[in-house]
């Protein structure tokens, strides 16, 4: 039999922003309840194994404003400790349609766009496109990303790694 459990606030998803929120919260003094669907917490910020391998599946995104960021200074401001590990570029992997890709320390992109391209006609199209886009002076403030892509390729893997990379 379940108890009824009284909360201030019910979060919904226990990934980083859930895990904030709810240590923001109940520093704050408000009795919070987190709700998660998977078995385990954490989100995008969760090692996984496979194969003997340990695999973050977001946790670099730490890395991307560094010790400097604000996600670094609020998980400091919180008490959390953080292990710092700097990725070898040389030993980076994609698993796609069921094989595993070892990408070059170079040319990831393009990598990436070959494995999940139906052709390498669309992985041409689509690698134009990307670099016309870095020289783009003044993108629209109307075309999301996603909008911008579906220009190129309907492709649900090159969609879901624009998704996964912006």
């Amino acid at each position: 039999m379940r108890t009824a459990k009284k909360s201030d606030v019910v979060i919904i998803g226990s990934g980083l922003g859930g895990m904030l929120c709810g240590l923001l919260l109940g520093r704050e003094g408000y009795k919070t309840t987190i709700i998660e669907r998977l078995s385990h917490p954490g989100g995008r910020y969760t090692t996984l194994e496979r194969n003997g391998y340990r695999i973050n599946t977001g946790s670099w995104a730490v890395g991307l404003h560094g010790t400097s960021g604000p996600l670094w200074k609020l998980l400091v401001d919180l008490g959390v400790e953080i292990e710092v590990r700097v990725p070898q570029p040389a030993h980076a992997h994609l698993w796609v349609k069921g094989k595993d890709v070892p990408l070059p320390p170079k040319g990831q992109l393009g990598m990436i766009m070959g494995a999940v391209s139906t052709s390498r006609d669309e992985a041409e199209r689509v690698m134009a496109a990307v670099r016309q886009g870095l020289i783009w002076q003044e993108p629209s403030d109307r075309l999301t990303t996603e909008e911008w892509l579906h220009q190129y390729t309907d492709n649900p893997l090159i969609h879901g790694q624009f998704n996964f990379f912006s």
